[in-house]
């Protein structure tokens, strides 16, 4: 399995990486679900580590609805991130009906050319399979953070369960990361229940 740990500081990077992770997401105010990190904290990061850094784009928090002036600013500041080396981004646009926004992922593609891990606004669509299926049938992303819609990934597990099985069944390339509350104590657990590639999480390396 591949382990992500969500962090925020040039010194937390160099402990994941040194404590076995496969690889960062990186983002600032974690008590606001995530934004944006400036550019200098992500070429530091880069800088540091030899693993892959991910970038969460996100410039308001708990807020996944961005208008064109919101956008432009997206694809400015990820333009620059490119520059120093990042790996991809993390990017979960929703429309107005609460479902993935491919307009605005294709936008980021074509202007990154690089991969898309669609952010846990999945588990705040109106409908997590829904979503699932209009991101499988945009081939725009490679991977999606979730929870099931719950608090914790534990929690939902079920419906974590049911999305990989979709995905399977349409033969797709995505892959889930899941992610929520996890931690040295409930991997295993976890990774038995879902055998999935992926887990994320802040303490999921203790």
């Amino acid at each position: 399995m591949k382990i992500e740990v969500c962090l925020s500081t040039v010194e937390e990077a160099i402990r994941a990486e040194k404590s076995g992770a496969n690889q960062v997401e990186l983002c600032t105010r974690l008590d606001l679900d995530g934004i944006t990190p400036p550019l200098d904290l992500v070429r530091s990061v880069v800088e540091s580590i030899t693993i892959p850094v991910k970038v969460i784009i996100n410039p308001k928090p708990f807020d996944y609805h961005y208008d064109k002036r919101d956008m432009n600013s997206i694809i400015s500041v990820a333009s620059e991130m490119v520059e120093v080396g990042v790996t991809g981004f993390v990017f979960g646009p929703l429309d107005n009906n609460k479902l993935p926004n491919i307009h605005q992922l294709a936008d980021l593609s074509q202007v990154t050319r690089l991969p898309i891990t669609y952010h846990k606004a999945i588990d705040e669509s109106r409908d997590i399979l829904e979503s699932l299926q209009i991101l499988h049938a945009s081939n725009l992303v490679e991977t999606i953070l979730t929870s099931g819609g719950a608090t914790t990934a534990v929690e939902g597990l079920q419906t974590i369960l049911k999305m990989k099985e979709y995905l399977e069944r349409m033969n797709s390339k995505i892959e889930i990361i899941a992610a929520g509350a996890i931690n040295p104590t409930n991997l295993e657990k976890l990774h038995k229940a879902l055998n999935l590639k992926h887990y994320h999480g802040r303490k999921i390396l203790g």
